[in-house]
């Protein structure tokens, strides 16, 4: 399910005031897990959710919603920079670092383990996407292999220097499996993911 958020986007001037705004129409997808094994356990204590990407060839850590609240702005600088090639101009770059800016933002308040009692759901962060944007970000950790490039002022995160976003019109695959105390999911669930829209994607099982 895609939440609805609009993220606002600005400077500070020299007296910490946030101007030249603008908003970004974005949706927060979430996966939403249900408890349905009372044959292993009244209560599903501390799972996590492991993805595999199918264009990453590494493990990820999907991460579970918390009631914290969704931050609703990013501290971006949105004063153009000076490039020099291939001939010197001003340049807006900010866009390029919203999703980044924002999935990190979602990262810090997700936590990695959760409690289901049976038959109760949780929700674990999926996926960015932003109005006007051809890219969608998932919103995962993977420990030491997850960094940053920063080339020509562009911050892209990456594993294995595969840059970490999905194109729209483009599908994709994953599997997910969880591991809990007590039980662990030998086979994982397998998944095509089709981004239509920043606002329609579709998640099928295989």
């Amino acid at each position: 399910m895609g939440h609805p958020k609009t993220i606002i986007v600005g400077r500070l001037n020299e007296i910490h005031d946030v101007v030249d705004k603008q908003s970004f129409d974005t949706r927060v997808w979430n996966l939403k897990v249900t408890n349905k094994h009372p044959e292993i356990a009244k209560t599903a204590i501390n799972c996590s959710a492991l993805i595999d990407w199918d264009f990453i060839q590494s493990q990820g850590q999907l991460l579970w919603k918390t009631p914290r609240k969704e931050p609703d702005s990013c501290n971006l600088n949105v004063t153009p920079i000076m490039v020099q090639d291939p001939t010197p101009h001003l340049d807006n770059r900010y866009d390029k670092l919203l999703g980044d800016d924002y999935t990190t933002k979602l990262k810090n308040i997700g936590t990695k383990s959760s409690t289901i009692p049976q038959g109760s759901s949780r929700e674990i962060y999926f996926l960015l996407t932003i109005k006007d944007h051809d890219l969608a970000y998932p919103i995962m950790q993977n420990g030491s292999n997850f960094g940053s490039n920063n080339d020509r002022g562009i911050v892209i995160q990456h594993i294995y220097d595969i840059p970490l976003f999905l194109r729209f019109g483009q599908k994709y695959t994953f599997g997910i499996r969880f591991e809990c105390t007590g039980h662990v999911e030998e086979k994982e669930r397998r998944y095509n993911l089709n981004i239509r829209r920043y606002d329609d994607i579709e998640i099928a099982e295989i």
